[in-house]
């Protein structure tokens, strides 16, 4: 239970608190799940706008892509944040007298929101919010700070106001093409400041979709207000591999069906061949409707799953099928009753098998169902196994 690890986790890490050093901050404990992980990056490059400012686009992109229903969490990675600096002049302090220590105080006392009360104007009631942050450095310039001569004193008296990127770098992005990009050619070998943009789904959601989405808002921002010279690439789309993979999967159950199907026409001939290959697909459809109904994804391992299935499930069938193709060539149908002969005969060779081939299913059934027993992370690793495997024997 992650609930109660993490539980026991800060416990024990709490307890040795001691032997860490003096200066050590509190130790801080996150959990990380897999949808934490972005499923999609996408970075803004440019060899004409800095990182400063493709990091202010990609936080006015990031804004847009919260908004996104299977979205969770919008990062950007790297580039420099903005930042309104205050250099103050010692002289100019001196001069009117104003103690540095008061600077912080005015500045924390005048940079803040609060509701205010509640008011009632014109017979509706009305409430009214205090909006006192500092929009720009304009606002911070025009902060009264003190008095002197009867003259107000405004910080941009005593000080000089930045706005803009901090001057110390704590971080550096680049980027480049490499020589099999067509855009080579055009920027060359040397690299590029870049911010990348990293996106991760919700728990429970599509990654195909959400991939899709995310991309398909990305290209109307592009072309809405991202400036020429900013290069737009998906260093990463998860979404992409899941479908590749899945698809490649599904190939591949569709050539297993082909193949059991041309191995029963030669054999046993084509009726028996059509009987099993209608059973087959109808058995899987059935299976992932179970898969619905139990909140069972589909992916890389279902997928596994359904195919492991199928060669069970047409071992019994080729059994059963190949056993009644022998009793009806051996009797040749032959009775007083032609109809009820067949039926007799195909009654009679399904008895014949059934029990040990139900026999061996539940055997089959019973080793993957213990894998519900596996707790942990395994468990929810082989969960789709445990699951589909029973479902597609008993369908």
């Amino acid at each position: 239970n992650k609930e109660e690890s993490l539980g026991k986790l800060h416990d024990r890490v709490m307890r040795n608190r001691t032997r860490l050093p003096k200066e050590a901050g509190l130790p801080l404990i996150k959990p990380l799940d897999i949808d934490d992980i972005a499923v999609v990056t996408v970075t803004l490059a440019s060899s004409r706008y800095d990182d400063y400012a493709l990091k202010r686009i990609a936080d006015r992109m990031a804004e847009r892509l919260r908004s996104i229903e299977s979205v969770s969490v919008v990062n950007v990675q790297g580039g420099r944040d903005r930042e309104i600096r205050i250099d103050l002049d010692p002289e100019r302090l001196q001069v009117f007298g104003i103690p540095l220590s008061h600077i912080p105080e005015i500045l924390a006392a005048n940079n803040m929101a609060a509701p205010v009360g509640n008011t009632i104007r014109s017979g509706i009631y009305e409430s009214v919010f205090l909006q006192g942050f500092f929009q720009d450095a304009q606002d911070v310039r025009n902060l009264v700070i003190g008095q002197h001569e009867n003259r107000p004193i405004y910080l941009g008296d005593i000080a000089n106001i930045v706005d803009g990127p901090p001057l110390e770098r704590e971080q550096i992005s680049r980027f480049t093409f490499g020589s099999g990009d067509p855009r080579f050619s055009d920027i060359g070998s040397s690299d590029m400041a870049a911010v990348t943009l990293a996106v991760s789904k919700k728990k429970g959601t599509n990654a195909v979709f959400m991939a899709n989405d995310t991309l398909e808002r990305i290209e109307r921002m592009r072309q809405a207000f991202i400036p020429e010279g900013v290069h737009l690439v998906t260093t990463r789309n998860d979404g992409k591999k899941a479908n590749d993979a899945v698809n490649v999967l599904i190939e591949h159950l569709a050539i297993a069906v082909f193949a059991v199907f041309a191995v029963l026409i030669v054999f046993l001939g084509r009726k028996e061949a059509l009987i099993v290959a209608m059973a087959v697909p109808l058995i899987l459809l059935l299976t992932l409707v179970a898969d619905f109904l139990g909140n069972v994804t589909i992916n890389r391992v279902s997928l596994f799953a359904l195919i492991l299935s199928l060669g069970l499930l047409v071992d019994d069938s080729i059994v059963v099928i190949e056993n009644i193709h022998r009793h009806y060539f051996k009797n040749g149908g032959r009775s007083k009753d032609k109809l009820n002969g067949k039926r007799r005969i195909t009654v009679l060779a399904c008895a014949e098998v059934g029990a040990p081939s139900n026999l061996a299913s539940f055997c089959i059934m019973s080793v993957f169902a213990s894998l519900f027993f596996i707790t942990g992370m395994p468990g929810q690793y082989f969960y789709p196994v445990a699951y589909n495997v029973p479902i597609t024997m008993v369908s």
